[in-house]
């Protein structure tokens, strides 16, 4: 959030403007499944879907168990920056080695040579209090190697050129492969400032400048 040089908001106060933002900010994951293109499932079928669902829930599992060469198995290592942020995920401290989630794909399509779905994933055993431990959303991209579904990620020449959006209040970074989800952002992410202005017990001022990336560094 960028305080955007406005009255300088007491700890306790900017905590609570904070909170409405990441409270709000929830709003915006809850619509991506059902933002993605038309085509949706019926491009891809229940069994192909299924088989993504089981790479995700290997993917967890290997990390669960500490288990390097299963969690491999599970993404496409032709990618070195690919292979190098999913291996910092599975890095990451013992908060989440108990980690236990389910997995559900939706909007699943066709994009180049590769599937790509949002995928609905519900934790169970994380260390953080709710609602943050429940649910996250994501955009996730999948090869076939010889009959076998890997995790991966769109290569430079896929993405597009970057671009950006402007609301009231917000602006979106977003490279151009987002294009079909770019506009519900920027609605939410006014919906959720407004949100956050509504709850600040003073009056403040700040711009939500946000960034949709395909890989987030470190968590893949």
């Amino acid at each position: 959030v960028d305080w955007g040089g406005g009255p300088i908001v007491p700890s306790t106060e900017r905590s609570r403007v904070e909170l409405g933002v990441v409270v709000a900010a929830l709003i915006v994951a809850l619509v991506l499944p059902s933002c993605g293109p038309g085509s949706g499932d019926a491009a891809v079928g229940a069994d192909t879907v299924k088989q993504l669902e089981d790479v995700l829930r290997a993917r967890a599992r290997a990390v669960a168990q500490r288990d390097r060469d299963a969690f491999l198995r599970t993404i496409d290592i032709t990618k070195p920056a690919f292979r190098r942020t999913q291996l910092a995920f599975f890095d990451l401290p013992a908060l989440f080695g108990g980690l236990n989630s389910t997995f559900t794909l939706s909007s699943v399509e066709r994009h180049g040579d590769s599937l790509r779905g949002f995928v609905e994933e519900r934790h169970d055993g994380v260390a953080f209090p709710p609602p943050l431990q429940s649910v996250s959303y994501s955009r996730r991209y999948f090869r076939n190697d010889s009959g076998k579904w890997l995790l991966t990620e769109p290569t430079g020449d896929q993405t597009g050129p970057e671009r950006r959006r402007s609301g009231d209040g917000v602006e979106l970074t977003y490279w151009t492969l987002d294009e079909d989800v770019a506009p519900v952002f920027v609605r939410e992410l006014e919906e959720a400032r407004r949100f956050a202005l509504s709850r600040s017990p003073r009056p403040v001022e700040f711009k939500l400048d946000n960034g949709l990336e395909v890989t987030l560094v470190p968590y893949g």
